[in-house]
């Protein structure tokens, strides 16, 4: 499945029929015209609904949009509004959570909000996760989410201090309202301000443990360089200790030669 969003504001979704990445298939989509930015997708793995796909945006409206798409038709959740428009969002699903997460306008400046669903969509909750106090951080952005193999929600974003700018994560076990681990700083180079970040869990790699990656890019010393660093098992997340590679322990930046 892929999505995509044109000049318009118009979104669009597709399919592949044989599932061997040859032949797509538009799936059709309500007529919107207000989809203006950070358009995200992503499959429910292990529903326990009709739903199998998640599709948000932030609007030219202000408003964040979430779409969920079962067998049927799409149906729409408008989970926050008033925000401005050009908002960085991310969502992910697992089961019958839906989290998304997206950047807010607080007092203090741009921070880190996520609405989140237990019951597929039939209601939402909000939670702050990196509110901008002024005079420590101007700003959070770019979040990032992740909520892959039934262990819990891990969360990444980036705070803007000048130098040395970091790239926090936090992890939230389970599926089901409770604390976030505190933030965790991972990245060893100052990392580029508004650029997109990745986070993901992972099944188990040679060491048998699941855990978590995160990639960012770099804007000092290497400029516009990637990043991909590991945590070997995020049940450390309080006291979580990332390196970049696979290889724990590693320094070195995957290849620059493109495939």
């Amino acid at each position: 499945y892929y999505a995509a969003r044109f000049d318009d504001d118009s979104v669009q979704w597709f399919y592949d029929v044989a599932s061997d990445g040859t032949t797509f298939v538009d799936g059709g989509f309500p007529a919107v015209s207000d989809a203006g930015f950070s358009l995200n997708m992503a499959f429910i793995s292990n529903r326990t609904c009709q739903h199998f796909l998640a599709l948000a945006y932030s609007g030219s409206d202000g408003a964040i949009h979430v779409w969920t798409h079962g067998e049927a038709e799409w149906e729409e959740f408008v989970v926050d509004s008033g925000l401005g428009s050009y908002r960085t969002t991310s969502i992910d699903a697992y089961g019958s959570t839906i989290l998304c997460a997206y950047e807010y306008p607080f007092l203090d400046g741009t921070g880190v909000r996520y609405a989140v669903s237990y019951t597929c969509g039939d209601s939402w909750g909000l939670g702050d996760l990196a509110v901008p106090v002024a005079g420590y951080y101007d700003g959070y952005f770019e979040p990032a989410v992740s909520l892959r193999g039934g262990h819990g929600a891990a969360i990444a974003y980036q705070g803007e201090s000048g130098e040395f700018d970091p790239a926090f994560y936090r992890f939230r076990y389970g599926y089901q309202s409770g604390e976030w681990t505190f933030p965790a700083t991972f990245n060893q180079h100052d990392l580029y301000t508004g650029s997109e970040m990745e986070v993901l869990i992972l099944p188990p790699l040679s060491l048998g443990l699941w855990s978590v990656a995160g990639v960012y890019m770099s804007l000092d010393p290497d400029y516009r360089t990637p990043y991909f660093d590991l945590t070997v098992d995020f049940a450390l997340a309080d006291d979580t200790v990332f390196a970049d590679g696979f290889e724990f322990g590693g320094v070195e930046t995957w290849s620059t030669v493109n495939p």
